[in-house]
C-alpha cells in the first residue's frame, strides 16, 4: 500500500531542502486497498481493526516521531512531529476527511510544543535574542534577560496559555498568556534539586505541575501551591479530560506513573486527582489476549481521558514489539484490551517507545502515534467510510 503526496506538499530548509513523502508501512494486514484524501491504506476485512501508514523522509539522516495527537468531533486530526536528530525543530500536521493534501507546517528554533483544545499548535522558542510563543497568527515575545526559552507549554479552553521556562536567576518562572496578552511572569516556588517532568493547565485556573526529587504533583495558582500530593513513583505524563463539563469535580487531572517495579520506559499506575482526593489504580503487567489467552507483557505509554469514568491507554510490549489499546474503568480500576487492537509499530533505531493516542468524542475512531507514523483503530465499516470519505 502506498500513500502518494506531491513534493509541493511541504518544503522547508533543514540544512538544505527537505522533502517529506509518505509510504505504506507494511506492518498491517488487509484485503483490499482504498484511497481517499491523498491516503492509501488497507481496508480491514472485519471490524474492529487497526490499519495505518508511516511517514518516510527522503533523507535517511532525518528521524521523526509523532509526539502529540488530537482528534476532534469532526474527525480533524492534529499531530506534532518532533525531529529527534534535528535539534530545535518540529512540524505540525492538520488533516481532515476530504483534504487532498493536508498541510504540514515546519517550525524552527523550537524549545517546546503543545496542542491547544482547538487543535492548533502552540510553539515556544527563541528568535532574535528574545523568547517567543507562537499560537496561530499570534506571537508573544519577552526579554531573554529574565528567562530562557520555555521548556513546557500547555493551554486550556478558558484560562489561556501557560509556559514554564528556566529563570536566568536560577529556578523556574511561569509565563501566563490570557486574552491574547502576556500578562505575567511569576517565579515558581520549587525546592532546590526538584525537577519538573510534566505540566497541564487546570480546568478552573492554575497549573498542575509534576516533579521528581521528590515525586510530587502540585496545583499552582496565583503564585502559590494550593494542593500538593506525594506520589509512589515518577510521573510520565499528565492527562486532562476531553470534556470537563461532564465532570463534577474541580480541576481534575490524571497522571501515568512509573513505580520502581514498572517495566522500563512505561507506567504501571494511574493516579486520578479530583475534588482534593487522590486515587491510585495499579495496572496489570501481564495480560491474556483473545480466545487463546495469548500472554501480553506490557506497561502503559500514553492515555486519553475520553469520558468521566473511562481512560484509553496504549500498552507497550517490548519483548514482542507490539502495541495494544486498553480501556480502564476509573470507577472499578478494571482494564481490558480492546478487541483486535494489537499491532506492530514502526520504530526507528533507538527510538523511544512512546505511543500517544487520541479518540474521537464518539469513541469509534482511535488514532495512535507509532514512531514516525500513525495507526488507526476503526470500529466499523461506517466509521471507515466516514473517516476515509
Amino acid at each position: 500500500m502506498v500513500i502518494s503526496v506531491s513534493a509541493k506538499w511541504w518544503k522547508a530548509t533543514f540544512w538544505g531542502m527537505l522533502l517529506l513523502g509518505i509510504t505504506g508501512c507494511g506492518t498491517f494486514s488487509g484485503s483490499s486497498v482504498s484511497s481517499s484524501s491523498g491516503l492509501v491504506m488497507a481496508m480491514p476485512k472485519q471490524y474492529p481493526a487497526v490499519t495505518g501508514f508511516s511517514f518516510s523522509a527522503v533523507s535517511p539522516e532525518l528521524e521523526g516521531a509523532v509526539s502529540a495527537l488530537q482528534l476532534n468531533n469532526q474527525n480533524h486530526l492534529a499531530a506534532v512531529i518532533s525531529w529527534t536528530n534535528v535539534p530545535h525543530s518540529a512540524s505540525f500536521l492538520l488533516w481532515q476527511p476530504g483534504a487532498n493534501h493536508p498541510p504540514i507546517i515546519p517550525y524552527f528554533h523550537v524549545s517546546a510544543t503543545a496542542l491547544s483544545p482547538s487543535s492548533q499548535i502552540i510553539v515556544g522558542g527563541e528568535s532574535n535574542g528574545k523568547n517567543v510563543i507562537t499560537f496561530g497568527q499570534h506571537q508573544w515575545a519577552w526579554s531573554a534577560s529574565t528567562t530562557r526559552a520555555p521548556q513546557w507549554i500547555t493551554a486550556s479552553w478558558n484560562q489561556g496559555i501557560y509556559a514554564v521556562a528556566p529563570s536566568t536567576k536560577g529556578g523556574w518562572d511561569i509565563i501566563k498568556i490570557s486574552s491574547q496578552k502576556l500578562v505575567s511572569e511569576s517565579p515558581l516556588p520549587l525546592n532546590a534539586g526538584q525537577h519538573i517532568v510534566a505540566i497541564a493547565a487546570a480546568q478552573n485556573g492554575g497549573l498542575w505541575i509534576a516533579t521528581s526529587h521528590p515525586n510530587q504533583i502540585v496545583l499552582w495558582r496565583q503564585g502559590t501551591f494550593q494542593q500538593s500530593y506525594t506520589l509512589p513513583g515518577r510521573v510520565m505524563t499528565l492527562v486532562r479530560p476531553q470534556n470537563t463539563r461532564s465532570l463534577k469535580s474541580a480541576n481534575p487531572v490524571i497522571a501515568l506513573l512509573a513505580s520502581p517495579s514498572a517495566l522500563p520506559g512505561t507506567a504501571d499506575s494511574v493516579v486520578e486527582i479530583a475534588s482534593h482526593h487522590l486515587r491510585v489504580d495499579k495496572l496489570a503487567m501481564a495480560w491474556l489476549v483473545g480466545t487463546q489467552q495469548v500472554p501480553f507483557i506490557a506497561g502503559a505509554s500514553s492515555a486519553d481521558w475520553v469520558s468521566p469514568h473511562h481512560l484509553l491507554l496504549t500498552l507497550w510490549d517490548s519483548g514482542l514489539n507490539q502495541v495494544a489499546i486498553a480501556r480502564l474503568n476509573l470507577e472499578t480500576g478494571q482494564a481490558t484490551i480492546l478487541p483486535n487492537s494489537i499491532f506492530h509499530p514502526n520504530l526507528l533505531n533507538a527510538q523511544a517507545p512512546f505511543f500517544p493516542l487520541t479518540a474521537s468524542p464518539s469513541k469509534n475512531l482511535i488514532v495512535v502515534g507509532q514512531g514516525y507514523g500513525l495507526a488507526f483503530y476503526i470500529t466499523s465499516s461506517a466509521t471507515w467510510t466516514q473517516f476515509m470519505k
